[in-house]
């Protein structure tokens, strides 16, 4: 099948199978994939036998139809890669296949990895329309609507602005200054704050720089 996959490509992503969870602790699998590989691209057919003699070390006697396990191999061989391409495929523009039947390995486009962009897209591009449609429906109800603007209620912060109730104000902030004459970067920590000591912070801010 044609494609567009330079030889550069093809060494990348057989190297990252290899050296990939599914392939790493097997030897087996490792030089079977290499050798598939290797071999499709030195001929349009790879056949069993000779995988057999090659790869696991038969005789010219190999029987495929008494001995199936070649068969088994690349059975099992096609679910790594089936599964590896189903954890990682979004890296990759192509993708490793061993058609039923066949021996020899074919690059094919990876459509996970043309399919998650294409679904990335669409999702940017809802939440785009959902949040214009959103900042319109607020415009046209804010300026076009008959409800007198005395009768708008700001369910967040109405309940704190006319509350009768003594609202505390707490400031977030540990007061962490940085030393900028310094060669290196040095912060420092205010250790009056909350202590009771001091209660201006200009104060104690003024004090702190005078002794640094």
């Amino acid at each position: 099948m044609p494609n567009s996959i330079s030889d550069k490509e093809k060494n990348e992503i057989l190297s990252k199978i290899l050296e990939s969870d599914e392939f790493k602790d097997s030897s087996r699998y490792q030089e079977l994939l290499s050798y598939l590989a290797k071999k499709s691209e030195e001929c349009d057919s790879v056949k069993e036998i000779d995988i057999a003699i090659d790869v696991f070390g038969k005789d010219s006697n190999f029987d495929p139809s008494s001995d199936p396990q070649v068969r088994s191999y690349i059975s099992n061989l096609r679910k790594k890669l089936e599964h590896f391409f189903l954890t990682n495929g979004e890296k990759f523009n192509y993708r490793i296949e061993i058609p039923k039947g066949h021996y020899r390995i074919e690059y094919l486009p990876n459509k996970s990895a043309t399919s998650s962009f294409k679904v990335n897209r669409r999702t940017y591009s809802a939440i785009l329309i959902i949040v214009i449609a959103s900042a319109l429906l607020y415009f046209l109800i804010s300026h076009f609507s008959t409800v007198p603007k005395s009768n708008y209620r700001n369910f967040i912060w109405d309940d704190f602005l006319n509350n009768q109730n003594r609202l505390t104000i707490v400031l977030g902030d540990y007061y962490i200054l940085t030393d900028k004459n310094s060669l290196d970067r040095i912060f420092i920590r205010i250790p009056y704050i909350n202590s009771g000591k001091k209660s201006n912070l200009v104060e104690i801010i003024s004090e702190r720089l005078r002794i640094n």
